[in-house]
């Protein structure tokens, strides 16, 4: 009797214990999962470095980026093929909807490349900040970088150079003169992806890892003092300090430029490169188109506050130059001990005539030609 129940209780138990055994040994599988969504910066290629580098330390089973980007910065997506060569555990990209470019160099040192429907992968002709053809050297550099990585796992070196360069010719595929960026179904074909799948969950259930955890780590920074807007609005904000420490309208402008790069971060994920050309061109436009008019508004008012409180008498008689032509029905303007003012007279006097200052209204100096006298 006394074997029967403990064979009935074995018979029910066991199941039961190598169910919650198969689950639990599921359970301690782990999946880096690492999305790169639009622009490939040193900020992406830090944090996949870190991410990485826990994922090793933790034994975990598989990294998986997940790549929809355009592209980047050679530099940054060199940096992550290293990581990616040098990973000890299975490498994964997953190019939901494109890997371009620097895309295309990271897919490639994956150990598997899995696509989606109607994805791409391709056209890495490097460019420079002005998005024009870069330099043979660096077109002859990028396209060996690109062949060398495709050879690591198989694939077809020429197909990696004709990504690269348009003097790559390969019969049926692309004509001499055209860059080559695949489809999912010809890259299945040419043996440069291994899989289409669609979704996350259908990849784990391709590597037998549905029951895997899953470490979702953004390529982007988490650090608020590292993201670009935060120190691009920094910037801005010690430049406008600077302006007050020295006016001219210099500085001023370019914090005023360091917060529209700040702004434009916020919105959207770019260069570094991209930043400070951002920067430079917009705090040049803003000195050359604004600064005369700043100058001349504010300057002039704070001058006109101070003798607003003075008797006539005081600046009466004295001299000033003319720096913009006065006529009867035009007033112009003169400077004044360092100031920019408004300025009429009763006759026509041209620029850098020297004149004599008879009286005022409200802001308008009142001046009369000295020369002839």
């Amino acid at each position: 009797m006394k074997k029967t129940s403990l064979s009935r209780i074995l018979g029910l138990t066991l199941p039961v214990i190598l169910l919650c055994s198969a689950h639990l040994a599921a359970q301690d599988k782990i999946v880096y999962h690492i999305p790169i969504y639009g622009d490939i910066n040193s900020r992406v290629s830090s944090k996949i470095g870190r991410v990485i580098q826990d994922a090793e330390s933790t034994n975990a089973d598989a990294i998986m980026l997940e790549i929809n980007t355009f592209g980047g910065e050679l530099e940054a997506a060199t940096q992550i093929r290293d990581y990616l060569l040098d990973s000890k555990i299975l490498t994964i990209v997953f190019v939901n909807k494109r890997a371009i470019s620097a895309g295309a160099l990271i897919s490639l040192a994956a150990e598997t490349i899995v696509m989606a429907p109607a994805a791409t992968i391709g056209a890495a002709t490097p460019v420079n900040f002005l998005s024009e053809k870069a330099s043979e050297k660096v077109i002859s550099y990028w396209r060996t970088e690109m062949k060398s990585t495709a050879e690591r796992y198989d694939r077809s070196p020429e197909i990696a150079e004709a990504m690269v360069d348009d003097e790559v010719e390969i019969t049926g595929l692309i004509e001499k003169g055209k860059l080559l960026t695949l489809t999912t179904r010809e890259a299945l074909e040419y043996k440069v992806a291994d899989v289409e799948l669609e979704t996350l969950d259908d990849i784990l259930g391709f590597f037998d890892l549905n029951e895997a955890q899953i470490v979702s780590s953004s390529a982007s920074s988490d650090n608020l003092f590292l993201k670009p807007e935060f120190i691009w609005f920094v910037i801005g904000f010690v430049f406008l300090i600077l302006e007050f420490a020295n006016p001219g309208f210099i500085t001023f402008f370019f914090g005023i430029g360091a917060w529209i790069v700040a702004v434009i971060c916020l919105i959207t994920d770019i260069s570094i490169n991209t930043q400070l050309v951002i920067f430079i061109i917009s705090s040049v436009i803003l000195i050359v188109s604004l600064r005369k008019w700043l100058r001349n508004i504010f300057i002039g008012r704070v001058s006109s506050e101070r003798v607003k409180g003075k008797m006539p008498e005081e600046y009466l008689g004295q001299t000033a130059i003319v720096t913009q032509r006065i006529t009867p029905d035009l007033n112009g303007r003169v400077e004044f001990h360092g100031s920019s003012w408004n300025a009429e007279s009763d006759e026509i006097i041209p620029e850098r005539s020297p004149v004599e200052i008879v009286g005022k209204d409200n802001i308008t100096l009142k001046v009369k030609s000295t020369t002839g006298r």
